[in-house]
């Protein structure tokens, strides 16, 4: 959860999440990969409160 925080306040929460699971004995592609879903529910999360508070302007052409 505080790796998320950081990851949305300034990026960079991989520097804590990437270590800490393979500390935790997964191997360095399974861990990235791991990483990787976490990021993009952060992204998509941020993505959709953007929008919803109308701070987007999203064209369509």
């Amino acid at each position: 959860m505080g790796a998320g925080v950081i990851n949305v306040l300034a990026g960079g929460g991989s520097l804590l999440t990437l270590p800490v699971l393979i500390l935790a004995g997964l191997n360095p592609i399974t861990a990235n990969g791991t990483n990787r879903i976490g990021i993009l529910l952060g992204n998509l999360t941020a993505t959709h409160h953007f929008h919803q508070r109308q701070l987007t302007e999203l064209k369509q052409e």
